[in-house]
């Protein structure tokens, strides 16, 4: 009794309802009847004759042109679902005139808020349930983010196809499959990326599309793809194969398979070569083994990198280091959701950006808030298509020999110059986990002890000595360059600093700024970086004296000799500076307050002399 009374009210409903025009509070009244009964005949009649009849020819006309548009052939003379609009925009309902219901239309899902999956593909599977989702309506929301929409759905499609005539262009990131089945055997077939985020399953308790995204996987990592890759995964090695080996095993386990490769660049190591060897015969089509004939150094080495790289973009990451796999969504959300084509995407930036949506469109502010301010490579994920096309790495192997800047920086030159594009991203969590007990790279192979002064004909000091050496087998205290310093001690490893190396890595740092920013015409980019370099060169000095020097036999008065030879050279390149604005001034007629920036730079000298002579007050 009672069901049939509420039968009785939900008619009522859906007549007075539509007699007030209010057509979604009808055809709601008529959804919440088909949960309990199939409709009377009159019922179906009244609503095809209210809502489809007048448009039929137009329905028709639509199926036959998007039916061929989607490759889903439709009988035209025996459809049952049929659309049926409300007078809300985007609101529908589906006639089911088999099995005489209405089944409501599920618009409420908010795909692009809900996603607990960042990067992936999307996809719909509907059966045998009674609220269903309108894949064409959300293919075109996917489409702002640069998705696309697999859907596996049964015969109710046909009604979708009634809305209206689409184009080519509105359906093309929605792709349609008949059943399951279908839809494994495209994604054997072709390279797209598999959609893990499903929007809308039906009730099989097991998830098959799980099984299937885990067949497909194992599929595909033993075939090679010939599409590009959105990510290469740059992986410099030297002497650490033990290290490389576990990061490998570990960056592949990663679940994406077409969107990424990983490519680990052997640097001649002769140190457990067994490690390598492994690495090189692992079966996975994502994995690129590069071994290099002889060792080409660290700058080299990252070099190999970037040619072999075929992603637009690089996320480079140490050997020792390891990445973090669950933050690959993000990254690779960014660089597909992407609106415009960034230079860089900066990582693990501890908030410095001071753009409210991480995004630095100007050279100016990225030179600002970026440039400068680490040592470590591997928080960029470089722009490959940017650097090659410019042919700046030309320009790096050109200068490198002469560049104490370029050899031990080589990835902040490159940092440094695609900054001069802006476009950056900036983004504030970490995506590398770094090993504490070494640092990225060990100096260098070669040994240099000069029985000289370390400041002899220092002008020509980078084309003769690289500035940072690895001692081995050594007492803690050692003569290098002419004096007793101490060192730093990392892994066992004594590492030491000279204070001509950081001299003349501000002399080649400031070439550099020069070619890619005043040659660019990038005055107050070139400004900004100058100044940002001389801080840092003082820091880096300041630091150096303080700790290799401060517990050495060194008397004060020599440390701050010392000093003062290496900021006589720095104030060479600070002359320079000074002559290449005056030359801009009389060039533009622009005025650049010359006399402010030089004492701003007078101020940052006078606090680092002032922070040295604390440094050493009690010695």
């Amino acid at each position: 009794m009672e069901k049939e009374n509420l039968k009785s009210k939900l008619i009522d409903l859906f007549y007075k309802s539509f007699e007030t025009m209010s057509y979604k509070t009808s055809l709601e009244a008529l959804n919440n009847y088909s949960k309990v009964d199939k409709l009377p005949d009159e019922i179906i009649d009244f609503v095809f004759g209210a809502f489809i009849e007048p448009n039929l020819k137009e329905i028709k006309n639509n199926i036959y042109k998007n039916s061929l548009l989607i490759d889903i052939p439709i009988d035209m003379e025996n459809i049952t679902y049929y659309i049926l609009p409300t007078e809300e925009n985007n609101t529908y309902f589906i006639l089911d005139k088999k099995y005489k219901k209405i089944i409501k239309i599920n618009s409420e899902i908010d795909v692009i808020g809900n996603s607990l999956q960042k990067f992936s593909d999307y996809s719909v599977i509907i059966e045998k349930d009674i609220d269903i989702l309108n894949p064409f309506f959300l293919a075109n929301d996917l489409k702002s983010i640069n998705r696309n929409l697999y859907v596996i759905i049964n015969r109710e499609i046909e009604a979708f196809l009634q809305i209206k005539e689409y184009d080519k262009g509105e359906l093309n990131n929605i792709k349609i499959f008949k059943n399951v089945l279908e839809f494994e055997e495209y994604f054997i077939e072709s390279e797209d990326y598999f959609p893990r985020n499903t929007v809308k399953y039906d009730n099989n308790p097991i998830n098959r599309l799980e099984e299937i995204r885990e067949r497909i996987h194992v599929y595909r990592i033993n075939k090679k793809c010939t599409k590009r890759p959105l990510l290469s995964i740059g992986i410099p090695s030297s002497e650490r194969g033990t290290f490389a080996l576990s990061n490998i095993i570990h960056t592949l386990n990663t679940q994406f398979d077409y969107e990424i490769e990983v490519i680990l660049s052997d640097n001649a190591s002769t140190t457990l070569p067994q490690y390598y060897n492994i690495i090189k015969n692992i079966q996975d089509s994502r994995l690129v083994y590069n071994r290099n004939d002889i060792n080409l150094g660290y700058h080299g080495n990252v070099r190999k990198l970037i040619e072999l790289g075929r992603a637009k973009y690089m996320l480079f990451n140490c050997d020792t280091d390891v990445l973090l796999l669950d933050m690959l969504d993000e990254i690779l959300a960014i660089i597909r959701d992407m609106k415009v084509e960034y230079s860089q995407i900066i990582t693990d930036s501890n908030n410095i950006c001071s753009s409210e949506n991480n995004y630095l469109e100007s050279p100016y502010y990225a030179i600002r808030d970026l440039s400068l301010n680490s040592n470590y490579l591997f928080n960029n994920i470089f722009n490959l298509d940017l650097i090659k096309k410019t042919k700046f790495i030309e320009y790096l192997d050109v200068n490198a020999e002469h560049s104490e800047f370029i050899l031990n920086y080589y990835h902040m030159a490159i940092d440094l110059f695609l900054e001069t594009f802006g476009k950056i991203y900036v983004f504030n969590d970490p995506v590398i986990r770094q090993y504490d007990g070494e640092t990225a790279y060990l100096a260098g192979k070669k040994f240099v002890y000069l029985k000289i002064d370390e400041f002899e004909d220092f002008e020509d000091f980078t084309y003769k000595y690289n500035s940072e050496f690895r001692i081995d087998d050594r007492d803690d205290r050692i003569l290098a360059n002419g004096y007793v310093i101490g060192n730093k001690i990392v892994n066992n490893i004594p590492r030491v600093y000279s204070i001509a190396g950081r001299t003349a890595q501000h002399i080649s740092c400031a070439k550099l700024l020069k070619d890619i920013l005043y040659d660019k015409n990038l005055i107050s980019e070139f400004i900004l970086a100058y100044l940002r370099l001389y801080i840092k060169t003082l820091f880096l000095i300041g630091l150096n004296a303080g700790y290799n020097y401060k517990k050495t036999d060194l008397k004060n008065k020599e440390i701050m000799d010392k000093i003062e030879k290496s900021m006589n050279y720095i104030n060479k390149e600070n002359e320079k500076f000074y002559q290449l604005l005056q030359d801009y001034e009389k060039k533009s007629g622009i005025s650049l307050e010359l006399e402010e920036i030089k004492n701003d730079i007078k101020d940052e000298y006078e606090k680092f002399i002032k922070n040295i002579n604390l440094t050493f007050l009690n010695e």
